[in-house]
């Protein structure tokens, strides 16, 4: 199952919590990824008195405390949360009670396995795995050898999009055709453009876990409309 998430990246979370009740919208995922503890309880208490009633994951940030997750878990059915790898991010306070529901965010660099043994399993993060299929191969087979070895409880769907326009690339110098190579090339994004930039997902069909969201900037109506282009193609059927 997909869901559409409101995400702290672009600051425009407490402007999606509105557009969630103006929709009418129950089910949404959570990713506390770029607010502080003040912020969070200020979103909180609005997140009570909208529509939402099951928020199914929730990326959990590394300053969040013990009663946070019991309140989700409490107040909102929460099933899953993921975190980053402890090398990465570590999470500062004991979260222990919930580590057999937090699950292992691959990301740009290789897993640690006794991460993955701690926690549930592996969260897979498709566009981040995609991102080092192009550049980071040592790292990106031992990941993948990895989320087939281990539980895969959840997953973050991005977009794969280029830095720049493909009419831009005219303008890099001829003595730099090594960057103009790079730059062709697609890198994982919070914002969705085009929905053919989620084509990529196909490659990783057999990996999809029960519960994905959407790591999105997008409004929640056009999240909306991107998990109906994914759920019109055959491969995706799963979900």
């Amino acid at each position: 199952m997909i869901y559409p998430s409101i995400v702290t990246t672009d600051g425009n979370h407490l402007k999606r919590l509105e557009e969630a009740t103006k929709l009418g919208l129950k089910d949404v995922c959570f990713f506390a990824t770029k607010i502080s503890l003040e912020e969070r309880k200020h979103f909180y208490k609005l997140l009570e008195n909208s529509s939402i009633k099951y928020i199914p994951l929730v990326h959990v940030k590394d300053d969040m405390e013990l009663w946070e997750l019991d309140y989700f878990t409490g107040n909102f059915q929460t099933k899953l949360f993921n975190c980053h790898p402890q090398a990465e991010h570590k999470l500062k306070n004991n979260l222990s009670k919930y580590r057999k529901k937090i699950f292992v965010e691959n990301t740009f660099f290789l897993l640690d396995e006794n991460d993955v043994r701690f926690y549930a399993g592996i969260c897979i993060d498709f566009s981040h795995l995609e991102t080092m299929r192009h550049f980071r191969l040592k790292a990106y087979n031992p990941n993948l050898r990895l989320i087939e070895k281990y539980h895969r409880g959840c997953g973050h769907i991005s977009a794969e999009g280029k830095i720049f326009p493909s009419g831009g690339l005219s303008k890099i110098p001829k003595y730099f055709p090594f960057l103009g190579k790079f730059l062709k090339k697609k890198f994982s994004a919070h914002f969705l453009r085009d929905f053919k930039d989620l084509d990529y997902l196909e490659r990783y069909q057999k990996y999809f876990p029960p519960i994905m969201a959407l790591e999105l900037e997008n409004s929640l109506e056009e999240q909306l409309k991107i998990i109906n282009y994914l759920s019109s193609k055959t491969w995706a059927s799963k979900v």
